[in-house]
């Protein structure tokens, strides 16, 4: 085979793995329960946010099918109900949150946003024969999901006599007003922007009413969240009951294809192989990580033209790359954090055991074989068995975004500058305490992740957060009280360093814990309050189309 097929096969099978990639990644949008999202307090401004994407006013409907849509009830529970135009407001939220998420790949699992939903099939669940499945049945689901979901939870907060604040009360309002805003910015109607970006029919007391259920269903979120406490030991089991959630490897593996052309006899094939077999061999013989790299090194520039950055030219073929590209090729040999498999060819020799301890060690090297051994792989181990050990950290930040990230909210760049000096100013202008810039985030950021939590982030991650945050978080000198500014492609972060946190695989098994317990708790309150639906209603809704 030759360089140039040899690219286009490589090629070919890379866009195969990006289409199996997103179908996976539509998989777990969909099997994923995922009750943070549905019952966060979704706020009016990070839904605008979502529905920049709508370009196109939905057709306003007829005056007897808008007042349809507030007297058909859509899902009710013992003690609350949900009209259709709140529903449709939940279908939207849900259509173009899956946009927001996986738009780039939407052509790979066969949603085109540009036609009707109804008269698309949808591939996300599987069907019986002759069953027909739409997209509009997927986001009709998807938002029967989330409504079941608040409305649990919204029977369970009045059972606990959960309410809100009158702080929070004065946020939901607050949201409210700045959808105004908006419309005066866009010379629309706060009707007609009410309908543009969140469906016909949908009215500020539908968003008010809607807003106030998921924030008091969120709380009661929030405290069944917090009740789950664990001790080291339950911790520790957990870990080794679940090791492929946290137990890792980092290894560098390189293949050798066999090459022959397409109408090659079996002799001809073996003869390949043996050779693809023998290179792999060859690199499964280093006896460490330099000797691996040179002969990498020396295999690639046998695959291609190396020449330097400043001599690279577009007319070269795609067989020409820089000694940049190279030293890429190399780094790209290295894989972190593989997980724990006992399955799998690789798990198998990485995690081998002898009784009880793991045997492997760094330096360790061995060949696999696909199955049809046309591709030979040597794998040498950089990292043996390791949990993540880094310290956590917890921190809290104001947000004030830039224009360029969020065109509505944000500020030009030496406005957001300036507001967040002023506030850090502020701050020290007080007492300096934790709680006192708590109370500034609550009052100013435009984060709504952390704004209900005065800007706080718990057990962070080194990587977690964009570089210039991970930068300042992470810093060897940072201290318990620190402040400081932070700039990054969202906006200026004012930053209060709390402390460390907990050990990086406890904080995971801890979360994880906690959503499995809250999942089996949740499960309990669906058998104790009654959500039902109204699926001739629900089908009368009208989805947003934003490339209509």
């Amino acid at each position: 085979m030759g360089k140039g097929n040899r690219i286009r096969t490589e090629r070919a099978d890379e866009r195969r793995e990006k289409k199996e990639a997103a179908k996976k990644a539509a998989k777990r949008a969909q099997l994923n329960h995922n009750i943070t999202l549905a019952v966060a307090l979704i706020l009016v401004v990070a839904m605008i946010a979502a529905v920049v994407i709508a370009t196109v006013v939905p057709k306003i409907q007829k005056s007897n099918e808008l007042k349809a849509l507030h007297n058909d009830v859509a899902a009710k529970s013992e003690n609350v109900s949900l009209n259709n135009a709140e529903m449709t407001y939940l279908y939207n939220y849900g259509y173009l949150n899956f946009l927001s998420q996986y738009g780039q790949y939407a052509s790979y699992f066969g949603l085109d946003t540009t036609k009707d939903l109804k008269s698309q099939e949808c591939n996300m669940k599987e069907t019986e024969d002759g069953e027909t499945y739409t997209w509009y049945d997927y986001f009709s689901e998807q938002a029967k999901t989330t409504a079941e979901q608040i409305l649990v939870l919204y029977e369970e907060a009045l059972t606990r006599g959960i309410t809100l604040s009158e702080e929070e009360k004065a946020d939901i309002e607050e949201n409210i007003n700045n959808i105004k805003t908006y419309a005066d910015k866009e010379k629309m109607s706060v009707k007609d922007f009410i309908e543009s970006n969140y469906g016909a029919g949908v009215t500020e007391d539908d968003l008010r009413n809607i807003t106030t259920i998921q924030a008091i269903s969120s709380k009661a979120y929030t405290e069944l969240h917090e009740e789950f406490n664990y001790t080291e030991e339950e911790i520790a089991e957990y870990c080794e009951n679940n090791k492929s959630s946290f137990y890792k490897c980092d290894y560098k593996s390189y293949e050798f294809k066999a090459e022959y052309d397409e109408n090659a006899d079996d002799a001809e094939k073996e003869e390949a192989r043996n050779k693809a077999k023998e290179k792999a061999d060859t690199l499964a013989a280093a006896t460490d990580e330099a000797a691996f790299d040179a002969i990498v090194k020396s295999d690639l520039e046998s695959q291609y033209t190396v020449v330097a950055d400043s001599e690279k030219s577009d007319d070269d073929d795609d067989n020409t790359i820089t000694e940049t590209e190279l030293k890429q090729k190399i780094e790209g040999t290295l894989t972190t954090g593989s997980a724990y498999s006992d399955s799998t060819d690789l798990g198998k020799w990485a995690f081998e055991k002898d009784g009880d301890a793991y045997i492997r060690k760094v330096g360790d090297t061995t060949v696999i074989a696909s199955e049809d051994e046309d591709t030979y792989t040597a794998y040498y181990l950089v990292k043996t068995i390791y949990r993540d050990e880094s310290t956590t950290k917890n921190v809290r930040h104001i947000l004030i975004s830039l224009d360029s990230y969020d065109k509505e909210n944000g500020l030009p760049d030496e406005e957001a500058k300036a507001k967040a000096e002023e506030l850090l100013e502020k701050f020290n202008a007080g007492d300096k305490s934790e709680d006192s810039f708590a109370t500034l985030a609550k009052e100013n950021t435009m984060d709504t992740g952390s704004k209900a939590d005065g800007g706080r982030y718990e057990n962070v991650k080194s990587g977690d957060m964009t570089t210039e945050f991970n930068d300042w978080l992470f810093d060897s000198a940072r201290a318990a009280g620190d402040t400081g500014i932070v700039k990054t492609t969202y906006g200026y972060h004012v930053m209060y360093f709390i402390g460390d946190g907990t050990t990086a695989w406890k904080a995971d098994a801890d979360s994880k814990m906690r959503e499995s317990d809250y999942e089996e708790a949740y499960t309990k309150l669906t058998e104790k309050y009654t959500v039902t639906f109204d699926d001739a209603v629900i089908a009368k809704i009208k989805p947003l189309s934003p490339n209509e």
